[in-house]
């Protein structure tokens, strides 16, 4: 059966998407995604797969034409988002073939929208760190460029995260607290000192922040 997509306008279709979905964010949130939209210029198209009435998962994406440049995004620039890309219903649990074609006909049917629908000519997408099938994109003519970070297990525990930690790092933290230092939740006192400490260190090197204050509180005042 062959795989559908839509523009949805159903926030709690897709918060209910994203939570059961393995590489699913607080970043793919609806609510996060809205206030993205709001602060960045750039048009949300939340699309929804389905294979007949099932659902199979989400793929948010980013518009904006300027300078008679037509763009699409996942995530949008200036939006402080490391990833997002599409996130999937049952990945981890579908039979490789069906993985890979679940994936594969989406990210096509997603494509040909971003193309016939949008007539984009830039199209910029970063990956969750728990999608790391490129294939289906490769298969569509992107270029695919791997980032690598470092991913640590936190469901371990404290002393198991502690000894992961090289030695030099382990004695730095261990002066720190002889000295005194600590760290504690703020609130948006904090958020706004933060904020200003980092304009004015971009300041120092001569770079600009591209996120403002206001778009940092909305996220606050939401989440």
């Amino acid at each position: 059966m062959a795989i559908r997509i839509e523009v949805t306008r159903d926030k709690k279709l897709w918060n209910e998407i994203v939570n059961k979905s393995c590489q699913g964010s607080i970043f793919h949130t609806w609510e996060w995604l809205k206030i993205a939209e709001k602060h960045t210029g750039f048009r949300f198209y939340p699309i929804v797969g389905y294979i007949g009435d099932e659902k199979i998962g989400i793929f948010p994406l980013f518009y904006k034409r300027r300078y008679g440049i037509r763009m699409v995004f996942s995530p949008p620039p200036y939006s402080a988002i490391s990833y997002l890309g599409p996130a999937l219903l049952n990945y981890v649990n579908l039979k490789e073939d069906k993985r890979l074609y679940y994936l594969s006909e989406f990210q096509k049917e997603v494509d040909m929208f971003i193309h016939s629908e949008l007539n984009a000519n830039y199209i910029l997408i970063n990956l969750s760190p728990k999608l790391i099938d490129c294939r289906p994109f490769k298969w569509t003519n992107y270029q695919i460029k791997p980032i690598f970070h470092y991913l640590l297990d936190l469901s371990k525990g404290a002393d198991y995260v502690w000894m992961q930690f090289k030695k030099a790092l382990r004695e730095n933290v261990k002066k720190a607290k002889k000295k005194g230092v600590y760290f504690e939740e703020g609130g948006k006192e904090e958020l706004l000192s933060i904020y200003k400490s980092l304009i004015e260190r971009y300041r120092e090197q001569k770079r600009t922040v591209n996120i403002s204050k206001n778009y940092l509180l909305d996220m606050y005042n939401k989440f």
